[in-house]
């Protein structure tokens, strides 16, 4: 399989893609794409929960395990190789199945901005940690990517996450606990005001 994009680290991607396995770059690799001069880590890997199955065939010729403890390393000794996290798509809001393009493995920027102000929304009071790191990524693609910066761009996201694209771009104070109320609690009206949108009748 030909992906548009070289990069040797996403090779583990061209592999699962060979095997019929959708799949997108997550995290530090989708942002980088983006402009973003990120550092980059092990390669996170997005796809779809019923893939698992799909990937325990005997002509990927790697295997599996689980994930480990972080380890520490001693001074002087050298990394060892890349690891690739696979992550499940769902639990990060992402739609595989609409979002992932045959010709590469990076993420469009307006459903990957949707997917990471989503995770931020829903990340857990007690896991301060997840949300700085998603808070963070979310505005160094702010600071970096200038396709945020033009005037149609919020027509690309969600309707939910309109406002937050709007007081971003507004220079309101956001990684507060204040702003993160306010954003969940406009996300909620606007997805109520949605759902109580008459569906059309399908011709």
């Amino acid at each position: 399989m030909t992906l548009s994009n070289s990069n040797p680290r996403h090779l583990p991607c061209a592999l699962l893609r060979s095997q019929g396995i959708r799949c997108v770059v997550w995290f530090e690799d989708a942002i980088a794409h983006y402009g973003v001069p990120t550092a980059v880590f092990d390669l996170a890997d997005g796809l779809s929960c019923n893939e698992n199955k799909r990937l325990e065939t005997p002509c990927m010729q790697y295997a599996l395990s689980p994930p480990t403890q972080n380890s520490i390393r001693r001074a002087g000794e050298l990394p060892g190789p890349t690891t690739t996290v696979l992550l499940r798509a769902e639990d990060w809001n992402f739609d595989l199945e609409q979002h992932c393009s045959p010709d590469t493995v990076i993420p469009p920027l307006a459903p990957l901005l949707d997917a990471l102000i989503d995770s931020w929304l829903d990340s857990p009071d007690d896991n301060l940690m997840l949300r700085m790191h998603l808070g963070c990524m979310i505005a160094y693609l702010y600071g970096y990517a200038p396709e945020l910066q033009q005037e149609t761009f919020a027509a690309q996201l969600k309707k939910e996450h309109r406002q937050y694209h709007y007081d971003v771009r507004s220079e309101m104070t956001t990684g507060t606990a204040p702003f993160l109320n306010r954003q969940r609690q406009v996300r909620e009206e606007s997805r109520k005001a949605q759902q109580s949108i008459p569906k059309r009748d399908q011709a």
